[in-house]
């Protein structure tokens, strides 16, 4: 204990505390000026914060602790006035200064009231007059605020007015004379919409003569991929014997030039098909059944296919674990289809190291099929444009990606077909997802659940 103490607890609170030890055991108290006195009250009964009454009568607020290493306990406390004397003074000061400013505003309310009101009430009175047809009055302005404003405002809408309503008359006057003009031209125009009804005629055999044209053409291109088909094939047989060394033995420098014959007779051999299925497509010679397609089994018949792709480009695949029992309303062929399709596409996009993801949710009797790359991704201009025939992202004679921008509009025809949509969402540089969504079976396929990775 200290005599100081006390005036270093006032320093620091701003209030008059005091200050107390006792033993844990009890005993008597000794106050900060290290005086004994009798204790004021048991401490052994009370909480670390409590409010008690003293000895001496008076209603004390306080504090004690346990000091550390020490079987003593100090005790800091004062008197409730002590502690409510700032909150009340506060209280005060509020009330005194609500009050002055609820004056202030009921006297600022008032000269505000009378100084808006009246000019308001005045051009509500020119406002009905006018509206009665009398355009000749007038608001006098005496102020240059924003009511002086409105009035100079409403004083020019009434000279306007005005001079409007003897145009209207005017106007009126014109139009009588306009009517016998309308029905001279009524007459013309019967006229002109026969002239209409006749090239409306000659623009349906227009169109017919296009529709004519454009099967001629799907004809065409069918005839044309089915005949090219036959010398494709022959170049495959006559390259396979080639290779087995059946004409004699072949070099390194001859093997790979024959290694380079199959594959672009394999591409142009795919472009023709796909020539040749979206004729099919457009003239309505494919027609898609809708039967309960286990997606584990298109999955099986899919991975054989895509991994050689895969393992070039050194691409992961992943398909989700929940894949496997989605059961949905379809034709397995094309549906593997379809996903060959976007799967290749996505390993074109994408750089090797990137990954490819298949996904689905289910929502409202529709499940949605995610096909997910991180590839190059789509600018939005050309989401919807790559579904037409013969578009690429990575267009012109410089492009870096092989492709005739077949697939994408064939596999959005095939799903149509087969009831669902195909749609993409895309964001450059951050890759593309292309999702096919079908209508649930109606029950689903028990199988378990495994999730592949390549």
């Amino acid at each position: 204990a200290a005599p100081t103490l006390d005036q270093q607890i006032k320093a620091l609170t701003g209030r008059n505390f005091s200050l107390y030890f006792t033993a844990a055991s009890g005993g008597p108290w000794i106050g900060s000026a290290a005086a004994a006195i009798p204790p004021r009250f048991d401490v052994r009964e009370l909480p670390d914060s409590f409010e008690v009454t003293s000895t001496d009568g008076q209603a004390l607020v306080g504090v004690q602790g346990r000091i550390r290493g020490t079987p003593w306990i100090a005790i800091l406390t004062a008197t409730e006035t002590e502690v409510g004397s700032a909150s009340t003074m506060f209280l005060r000061r509020l009330v005194v200064i609500g009050a002055m400013l609820l004056a202030v505003g009921v006297v600022a309310a008032r000269w505000v009231s009378r100084r808006v009101t009246r000019p308001l009430q005045s051009l509500g009175a020119a406002a009905r007059a006018i509206s009665r047809g009398q355009f000749e009055r007038r608001e006098v302005v005496r102020s240059t605020d924003e009511i002086g404003d409105v009035a100079h405002a409403f004083n020019r809408m009434a000279e306007r007015l005005g001079r409007s309503y003897q145009q209207l008359q005017m106007r009126i006057q014109e139009s009588e004379s306009l009517t016998l003009a309308l029905r001279q031209r009524n007459t013309e125009l019967e006229l002109a919409q026969r002239v209409a009804t006749e090239a409306r005629i000659a623009s349906d055999a227009a169109r017919a003569e296009a529709q004519r044209a454009s099967l001629a053409k799907s004809e065409f291109l069918a005839m044309m991929s089915h005949e090219l088909r036959t010398p494709l094939s022959a170049i495959a047989g006559y390259a396979e014997i080639l290779q087995l060394g059946i004409r004699g033995p072949l070099n390194d420098a001859q093997r790979s030039d024959l290694s380079r014959i199959q594959s672009n007779q394999a591409h142009l051999l795919h472009i023709i098909n796909d020539i040749l299925d979206l004729t099919q497509i457009e003239s309505g010679q494919v027609a898609a059944v809708r039967n309960p397609v286990a997606l584990r089994e298109v999955l099986a018949a899919l991975e054989p296919i895509v991994a050689p792709l895969l393992a070039e480009r050194a691409l992961q695949f992943q398909i989700d674990a929940d894949v496997a029992g989605r059961v949905v309303m379809g034709e397995a062929e094309r549906l593997t289809q379809v996903l060959v399709n976007l799967i290749a596409n996505a390993i074109r996009f994408t750089e090797p190291g990137g990954s490819i993801t298949i996904g689905t949710t289910s929502f409202d009797g529709r499940t949605s099929i995610h096909v997910t790359d991180s590839g190059i991704g789509i600018p939005p201009e050309q989401q919807e444009q790559v579904f037409q025939p013969f578009v690429q992202v990575d267009s012109g004679p410089a492009r870096r990606m092989q492709g005739t921008g077949l697939g994408l509009a064939i596999s959005r025809r095939l799903v149509e077909a087969m009831g669902g949509t195909l749609s993409v969402a895309s964001e450059v540089g951050l890759g593309s997802t292309f999702t096919i969504e079908l209508a649930c079976a109606s029950a689903r396929v028990r199988l378990p659940s495994t999730a592949t990775t390549t």
